[in-house]
């Protein structure tokens, strides 16, 4: 029997149809399994999260192609039974088609090990068994290898010729040019979408792709993609992420300069003289920066390299001075009052401490409304510099990134633009932290930065000074950013 069996498995897999048919199978699994990945994580980061359980991880080595391969196989084989009988029922699959349903969902994958876990109520996932899931994995090999042995025995039964004593008895489907085509094209576009989404999900694969494209045709397929970016490093995960984080020409925010400027040199909150000066040995104060220091302006307000030193220090004074109940309530509101460095460290007003401007004018006026929802961001953002959330504005970054909060808040912005326009603020202001979140967002965790959740971002775990600690040491220990990508200038 067993013989006569595996005769019949020769003839198959040295069929084209039957093999481009086992092929489709696989990598609709393999598909499907990548795509649930990507739901919380990439494959790299998978593989380096088990690859320090060698049993586990070897165990998992040995699942994943087996379980691919017996889906692909039962997937074949109730082709060839529904071929072979011109009707498709549970019956006639002889198992296949069922049995790689359930077999599927258990197997290789452990998202949807996972899955499966919390439709039977395990609320602990995977965790709460023995060995981590492996037993449903295993379970489910099992599944599919036993259909895969009853579909053998029902395509034995619906094609061998009883009258045929030999172990060549069957009279299978004839090769069918119209099968071949369809699976063909089914498995090409298949695999070029399983690329496509490892291509832009696996920074390894991607660099090693761009780096045989460009050795073996010359073709550089960063070039476009690096456009805006000062200068190439020869990483391209970093250069792409840095042209997306810091773009030459700056980022453009929903917010205009209003009126809050020169209201704030008129109070003598900014001396134009002594900020003046303080810029002198960096060129000096561009034309239009003069004129915001001196009258409204209806712009919208644009941060790039060039610039996001004087938005700092014209946002600083701003978020220190202006009237509003957040500073009335705020931590540094006390006999230290003028002892924080936001506050001593402004000395570019006529008053010798900044403290003596704190929460004293009505610069931009907000609602109660707006308030609540510029406070409710301070609380839950912060910068690298330190570990204090924006509401706690002991330094100047956390002052400036408060004021164009609140200016954000009074024209209308939403929380979630206020959100995007403090990430790109503070991504201008502490360049080799984001640059480093950004890259480890994208490498590690299969994230663009175009679509990460800025209040996510802006959290401890991510911008606090031990939060990007953290997130700098992963991107170091994984060789991710290039030497002297940063330059000597790595914050303002």
């Amino acid at each position: 029997m067993v013989k006569k069996f595996s005769t019949l498995l020769r003839q198959l897999v040295f069929r084209p149809d039957f093999l481009l048919t086992n092929l489709a199978g696989i990598l609709i699994l393999a598909t499907a399994y990548y795509w649930l990945l990507l739901k919380v994580s990439n494959l790299q980061t998978t593989i380096n999260n088990i690859s320090g359980e060698p049993v586990y991880f070897a165990a998992i080595k040995i699942l994943v192609p087996t379980t691919l391969i017996l889906f692909g196989l039962n997937f074949a084989l109730a082709i060839f039974l529904f071929r072979a009988s011109a009707r498709f029922t549970l019956k006639n699959q002889g198992g296949s088609f069922l049995g790689a349903l359930i077999g599927s969902f258990g197997a290789a994958c452990p998202i949807c090990g996972a899955f499966l876990l919390s439709l039977i109520g395990v609320s602990a996932g995977l965790t709460a068994l023995p060995f981590a899931g492996l037993e449903i994995w295993t379970a489910s090999t099992v599944v599919m290898a036993l259909a895969f042995g009853g579909s053998l025995v029902a395509l034995d039964k619906s094609t061998c010729d009883p009258k045929v004593k030999t172990t060549s008895c069957w009279r299978l489907p004839k090769v069918n040019g119209r099968y071949l085509i369809i699976f063909f094209f089914l498995s090409l576009g298949l695999l070029a979408n399983l690329y496509t989404m490892l291509i832009k999900n696996e920074a390894s694969l991607r660099l090693a792709t761009e780096k045989l494209v460009k050795k073996t045709t010359g073709f550089d397929m960063n070039a476009k993609r690096q456009v805006g970016v000062t200068t190439s490093t020869g990483n391209a995960i970093f250069d792409e992420v840095r042209a997306k984080v810091l773009p030459a020409e700056g980022v453009t925010l929903s917010i205009r300069w209003g009126d809050w400027l020169p209201k704030l040199v008129e109070a003598g909150v900014i001396d134009g003289q002594k900020i003046e000066g303080a810029f002198a040995q960096d060129g000096g104060l561009t034309q239009e920066q003069k004129q915001l220091l001196t009258s409204e302006s209806d712009e919208f307000i644009t941060v790039n390299e060039k610039n996001s030193w004087f938005l700092v220090t014209v946002f600083w004074p701003l978020g220190l001075a202006n009237k509003t109940e957040i500073n009335k309530a705020s931590s540094i509101a006390g006999d230290d009052l003028f002892n924080f460095a936001s506050t001593g460290g402004w000395t570019l007003g006529t008053a010798e401490n900044g403290g003596e401007y704190f929460n004293k004018y009505e610069f931009v006026k907000l609602t109660s409304e707006q308030e609540r929802l510029v406070q409710e961001l301070a609380e839950n953002s912060y910068r690298p510099c330190c570990d204090n959330s924006t509401f706690y504005q002991d330094c100047n970054h956390g002052s400036a990134l408060l004021g164009l909060l609140e200016l954000g808040a009074s024209q209308g912005l939403s929380k979630g633009q206020l959100a995007r326009a403090a990430l790109v603020a503070n991504s201008f202001w502490f360049p080799q932290n984001y640059l480093s979140t950004a890259t480890y967002l994208k490498a590690v965790k299969g994230i663009d930065w175009e679509d990460i959740n800025p209040e996510e971002v802006l959290g401890a775990d991510y911008s606090s000074a031990t939060g990007a600690g953290k997130i700098g040491q992963e991107v170091a220990s994984r060789n991710l950013i290039p030497e002297n990508a940063f330059g000597a200038r790595c914050g303002v």
